[in-house]
C-alpha cells in the first residue's frame, strides 16, 4: 500500500521489520533499530553510513509499519469502514433534540456544511447524475439537502417540514439565472419512514441539453421538463447550509456518487473518522466538511437521544414495547405513550390496555434494548427528582465498536492513510534536518545577542513600551477599516447588510457611548437619523421605512449574543455587552485624554496636576486614578498614544462609503488622527526611537497617503536606521503617487525632508 524503495535488500529489511513489530510493540521496534544502528556505527566509514541510514530509515518508516501491523490484525478493515462510513449533519437544534423544543433558544448557531467543490468547480458536461443514500435522524429540521449552481441555473433539494403534516415534502427546485420564476417537483414521504436507521435512495438525473430533470426517492420517480439549459462552465455543489439557506436537515449521508456523461466521476464513502475533509476515492475532488460528525463515531460514542421530565402523580408503571419501540407510562389517572423513533408523546385514557400486550415492564434504574428496525441499541435511564422523575435515552449504532476496534479502524481510515503517505519520506528529512537547524539557530541567536549588546549599552535595562497597542480580533465594534461587528467566533455580522443599512448602523455605533459612571449606553436621536439617512422620504412613509431598516439590522445581528438594537425616548442605541469593545468609544476616550493632558516629552511637568490618566486593559482604555511624577505621566501618555495608534491602525473610517455624513465624519476623524500621530512621531524622534517613528508613519499614510509631515518623519527614521536606499525608494514612490493624484510635481527634494 505504501511505496517503499525497491530492491532485494529493502524487501528483506521490510520483512524483518514487519516480523518484529507484529510480535512486539512500537517501543521495542524503535529500540531494536537504535541498537542495530549503534552497533554498525562502531565500524568504519561505510558501516557508520549504513548505521545512520538504518536508524533514520527505521524512524522514518516505523509509523508506516506500525500502521501495517494494525491493519493485519483485523479482517478486511476497508470493507468494514465502507459499511459503517457516513456523514452526520447537525440539523438545526441542540442535543437532545425534541419536537417540543424547537424555539429559537434551542437552535444551533452554526450547522453542517459539505462543500464538494471546495478547491475548484466541476464541469458537468451537459448530463450528470447525483445519487446518495440518506437517513434522517430526526424529522422536524427544515433545510437544504443539496444545492447546485452555475452561471446558467441553480438546482436544489429542500427538506420541507410542516409540523402538523403527516408527510415530509422533498422539493426539487430549478431556477434559471436572471429569472424570477421557479420550476419545481415534490415527492412526499410519509413521516413514519423518516427515522434514524431507515435509508432512502435518492437520485437526481439531469440532461441539460434536453431540459429534463428526473428525480427519485426509492421507487417514486418524477420528471421536470423545462427549456434546455446547457452550461459549459463549472458548477458548485453544496450539501446542508449554504449562503442564505442557513437551515440544515438532520441528514445522514452515505455513498455519495456523481456521474458525468454516464461515467462515475466522483465518489465519497465518508469512511473518515477525523478531520474536516471527505476524500474522493474515484476523482480528485476532495470535499470540505464543517460542523459535522462522522457516522462511525456513533458506533462507539453514545448519543443523547432525548430527555423527559415526567410529573410523578403517585406510583407509575413503565413498560417497553417493541416494533416500533415505545415507552408506556401508566399512572392512576392517565396513560402516556412515548414514541422513541419520532420523539413524540401521546396521551391515552387511563384504562387503555391494548398497549400492554407483549410488553416488558421496566423496573430497574436502567435498561438497554436493541431495536432491529433501526439498527440501534437504546439505553434508558431514569431517576426520581422530587415531584417528577427524569428519563434519559441514549442511542448507539450497531455493531458497537470496542475501544480496540475503534482505534484499529481509525488507523486504517482514509485520513490516516493519506497522512502517513505524506509523512513517510518527510520524517527522514526532519530527523536529519532538525538537529542541524537547532545547532545553527543556537549559534545565530548567540551571535545576534552579542551584536545587540555591543551596539546598545542600555539593552539590559528592558524592552521599551510597544508603539502600537494590539487588540483582540474578536468581540468588538468598529468603523475603522469598514463597518465591523465581530463576535466571539470572529464572524463579521455587518457583511450581510446593504450599503444603506451599513451607513445607518455606523451612525448608531458612532453615537452609542457607554457612560463610565452608570454603565448605560446613549444613542442617536431619531430626528438626526431622519435628516441624515431618510432625508428624501416623505413624512408619512418615514416610520415604516425606519421600522423595516431596524428589523433587517436586528436580523443580521441575531447571531451576536448580547447585542441588541433598542429604541427608547426617541433615541436609538446599539446595546453591547461589557466584554465587547466599541473602538469608536475607545477612540474618543483616548482622544479626549490626549487633547487635555499631552505635553512634549521634555516638558511633561507642564501637564502635571491632572486628576485623571488613561490605563490599558486587553480590549481598550479605562479610567484610573492620578499618577505622581513626570516620568510616570510620560509613560502613561505613551500607553495612551499606543492605544490610539492601535485603533487608527485598523484603517480608514468607512472606506468605500460615500455620503454627506460619511465624508464629513471621515474628514473630521482624519484630521484628529493626523494631529495626534504627528505629535507621536515627533515624540518618538526626540527619543530616537526611529523604528517606532517609522511604524507610526505607516499608520498615518493609511489615513492620509499624501501627508508631507509623515513623509518627512518616515524618511528621517529610515536614514537613522541605516536604510537610506529604502528611504529614497519610498520617496520616489511617494512622488509618483503625488503626481498621479494632483497632476503636479512634489515641491520638496529628498535632502530637504531629511535635514
Amino acid at each position: 500500500m505504501w511505496h517503499n524503495a525497491a530492491g532485494t535488500s529493502e524487501v528483506l529489511r521490510g520483512s524483518v521489520k514487519r516480523f518484529f513489530f507484529t510480535h512486539c510493540d512500537g517501543s521495542f521496534y524503535r529500540l531494536l533499530g537504535y541498537i542495530c544502528g549503534c552497533v554498525l556505527c562502531r565500524g568504519g566509514f561505510f558501516l557508520r553510513f549504513l548505521g545512520l541510514y538504518f536508524i533514520f530509515a527505521c524512524l522514518g518508516s516505523g509509523v508506516s509499519f506500525s500502521q501495517q501491523a494494525v491493519l493485519d490484525s483485523i479482517r478486511n478493515p476497508g470493507a468494514l469502514l465502507d459499511s459503517l462510513g457516513g456523514l452526520v449533519f447537525s440539523g438545526n437544534h441542540r442535543i437532545p433534540v425534541s419536537p417540543y423544543r424547537t424555539d429559537y433558544e434551542y437552535r444551533l448557531r452554526a450547522v453542517t456544511r459539505l462543500t464538494l467543490t471546495d478547491r475548484r468547480t466541476v464541469n458537468l458536461k451537459g448530463r450528470y447524475n447525483l445519487t446518495f443514500n440518506a437517513s434522517f435522524w430526526y424529522d422536524f429540521a427544515f433545510g437544504n439537502i443539496f444545492y447546485l449552481e452555475n452561471s446558467k441555473y441553480s438546482f436544489r433539494c429542500i427538506f420541507d417540514h410542516y409540523p402538523l403534516s403527516k408527510d415530509i415534502n422533498f422539493t426539487f427546485i430549478f431556477e434559471k439565472e436572471g429569472s424570477d420564476d421557479e420550476d419545481f417537483v415534490t415527492i412526499p414521504i410519509d413521516r413514519t419512514r423518516l427515522f434514524d436507521g431507515n435509508w432512502l435512495r435518492m437520485s437526481a438525473d439531469v440532461d441539460e441539453l434536453a431540459g429534463k430533470i428526473t428525480v427519485s426517492i426509492d421507487s417514486t420517480t418524477k420528471t421536470l421538463q423545462v427549456a434546455p439549459f446547457y452550461s459549459s462552465e463549472g458548477s458548485i455543489i453544496h450539501f446542508g447550509e449554504f449562503r442564505t439557506y442557513s437551515d440544515c436537515p438532520a441528514l445522514i449521508l452515505k455513498d455519495l456518487r456523481l456521474s458525468i456523461q454516464g461515467k462515475l466521476a466522483h465518489r465519497w464513502r465518508f469512511s473518515e473518522m477525523e478531520g474536516n475533509k471527505a476524500y474522493d476515492e474515484v476523482g480528485d475532488m476532495d470535499a470540505k466538511v464543517e460542523k459535522h460528525q462522522w457516522l462511525i463515531d456513533r458506533h462507539y460514542k453514545r448519543l443523547l437521544h432525548d430527555s423527559l421530565f415526567i410529573v410523578n402523580k403517585g406510583e407509575a408503571s413503565v413498560y417497553v414495547l417493541r416494533n416500533p419501540l415505545r415507552l408506556v407510562f401508566r399512572f392512576a389517572d392517565r396513560t402516556m405513550l412515548y414514541k422513541v423513533l419520532t420523539r413524540r408523546i401521546v396521551n391515552l385514557p387511563a384504562n387503555s390496555t391494548e398497549y400492554f400486550i407483549d410488553s416488558l415492564e421496566w423496573r430497574t434504574p436502567s435498561i438497554a434494548i436493541d431495536d432491529s428496525a433501526t439498527g440501534l441499541r437504546y439505553f434508558f435511564n431514569r431517576r426520581p427528582r422530587g415531584k417528577f422523575f427524569e428519563v434519559k435515552i441514549y442511542s448507539l449504532r450497531l455493531p458497537i465498536l470496542t475501544p480496540v476496534q475503534y482505534s484499529k479502524l481509525k488507523a486504517f481510515s482514509e485520513a490516516r492513510i493519506k497522512e502517513m503517505r505524506h509523512k513517510e519520506f518527510p520524517l527522514i528529512v526532519v530527523y536529519l534536518g532538525v538537529p542541524l537547524l537547532l545547532v545553527l539557530a543556537y549559534f545565530m541567536t548567540n551571535y545576534v545577542r552579542k551584536r545587540r549588546k555591543m551596539n546598545d549599552p542600555y539593552a539590559d535595562i528592558g524592552e521599551p513600551e510597544p508603539w502600537v497597542k494590539k487588540f483582540h480580533s474578536t468581540n468588538y465594534l468598529s468603523v475603522f477599516g469598514g463597518l465591523k461587528i465581530i463576535d466571539s467566533t470572529g464572524v463579521n455580522h455587518a457583511e450581510s447588510l446593504s450599503p444603506l443599512l451599513r451607513e445607518l448602523l455606523a451612525i448608531i455605533i458612532f453615537h452609542s457611548r457607554r457612560n463610565e459612571t452608570t454603565g448605560s449606553i446613549s444613542g442617536v436621536s431619531l430626528k438626526m437619523l431622519a435628516e441624515t439617512v431618510w432625508y428624501n422620504i416623505k413624512p408619512e412613509n418615514l416610520k415604516n421605512n425606519r421600522n423595516v431598516a431596524f428589523a433587517n439590522i436586528r436580523k443580521a445581528l441575531a447571531g451576536f449574543e448580547g447585542l441588541s438594537l433598542t429604541v427608547k425616548d426617541n433615541e436609538v442605541a446599539l446595546i453591547y455587552p461589557a466584554d465587547t469593545s466599541n473602538r469608536v468609544d475607545d477612540f474618543f476616550t483616548v482622544l479626549e485624554y490626549l487633547e487635555s493632558h499631552w505635553g512634549e516629552a521634555n516638558g511633561a511637568n507642564e501637564v502635571g496636576g491632572a486628576n485623571k490618566t488613561i490605563g490599558l486593559n486587553d480590549d481598550g482604555p479605562k479610567r484610573v486614578g492620578g499618577l505622581n511624577g513626570a516620568d510616570e505621566l510620560i509613560k502613561t501618555n505613551e500607553l495612551a498614544l499606543a492605544t490610539f495608534a492601535g485603533i487608527a491602525d485598523g484603517g480608514e473610517v468607512l472606506p468605500g462609503v460615500h455620503s454627506e455624513w460619511a465624508d464629513s465624519t471621515r474628514s473630521v476623524l482624519r484630521s484628529k488622527v493626523m494631529g495626534v500621530l504627528e505629535r507621536f512621531m515627533n515624540h518618538l524622534q526626540v527619543k530616537k526611537e526611529h523604528e517606532g517613528c517609522n511604524r507610526i508613519a505607516d499608520i498615518a499614510f493609511v489615513h492620509d497617503p499624501l501627508n508631507e509631515t509623515a513623509l518627512s518623519f518616515k524618511l528621517r527614521a529610515l536614514v537613522a536606521l541605516g536604510q537610506s536606499t529604502e528611504a529614497k525608494e519610498f520617496y520616489k514612490g511617494f512622488c509618483d503617487r503625488y503626481f498621479k493624484a494632483l497632476k503636479e510635481e512634489f515641491p520638496f527634494e529628498f535632502d530637504e525632508l531629511v535635514e
